[in-house]
């Protein structure tokens, strides 16, 4: 293995911007998340970020941030 340039401590990996971010509710069964996503995928939409989690009972919540809000939005509808 060989070794890299030292690191200069004065830089930092970290980059922070503003984004959009996008919540719904769904059904929380299995293969839904999956199916949003795949929907999502085929409109082209690309994602920083997804999470979701079970919001109530039979329900799920569902987290997006989108690299391009106008793209998400059309997909979404």
């Amino acid at each position: 293995m060989t070794e890299g340039p030292p690191l200069n401590e004065d830089v930092t990996a970290e980059e922070i911007r503003v984004v959009a971010h996008y919540s719904t509710s769904s059904l929380n069964k299995v293969g839904e998340g999956a199916r949003l996503l795949g929907a999502l995928r085929d409109a082209g939409v690309n994602l920083i970020a997804f999470w979701g989690y079970k919001h109530r009972p039979g329900r799920a919540q569902l987290e997006f941030i989108p690299e391009d809000g106008v793209t998400f939005v059309a997909a979404a509808k």
